[in-house]
């Protein structure tokens, strides 16, 4: 099947560095869009929320219980929703932080079987198929890992998904679409 490519990452709480690399490995990817499942915090300098606010490719942001609604207003950035429903080439992603709505029906959304989950807030890496038949994505924390887990994002394309470290490309975790 053939699809876009997507680029997914998480708490990224202000770390330039790490909004570098993203954009650096979506582009050399070849994204359509980067997918960020909340706590930017773009109040953490200038640098990072002026980098946050122009994008190399269209960035769909929610926001996470770290991200003030100060610190958006502050670079005249839009305050993200508490969750998105973004449709892609067919299948339904539901895009949340994870603090606030830890299951789709929490926010009165119906995955089918294929759709896709993301999460964020734990800092730890989790890609698993539901028995309802979607996908659950944790991409881990852009910025900093928690317990043994480095820092991570997310590729999706037509064949799957695959969690990847930052610093190095190596991929942690990998699953094909159901």
């Amino acid at each position: 099947m053939s699809m876009t490519r997507l680029l997914i990452a998480s708490d990224l709480h202000g770390n330039a560095d790490s909004l570098k690399t993203l954009y650096d490995v979506a582009v050399r990817t070849g994204c359509a869009a980067i997918l960020m499942a909340g706590d930017q915090c773009p109040g953490a300098s200038a640098t990072f929320a002026t980098a946050l606010a122009s994008p190399p490719i269209p960035l769909v942001m929610v926001r996470g219980n770290c991200d003030g609604s100060w610190e958006y207003d502050g670079y005249l950035l839009r305050y993200p929703p508490r969750f998105r429903i973004y449709d892609w080439d067919g299948r339904t992603i539901l895009l949340t932080h994870g603090d606030a709505f830890t299951s789709p029906e929490m926010t009165g959304t119906t995955l089918k079987p294929g759709d896709l989950f993301v999460t964020g807030h734990t800092h730890v890496p989790l890609l698993v198929k539901e028995p309802q038949g979607w996908l659950h994505l944790n991409p881990g924390s852009a910025s900093r890992g928690r317990g043994k887990s480095d820092p991570s994002y997310a590729l999706a394309d037509g064949d799957g998904i695959t969690i990847y470290v930052l610093e190095t490309g190596k991929p942690i975790a990998s699953i094909p679409w159901p």
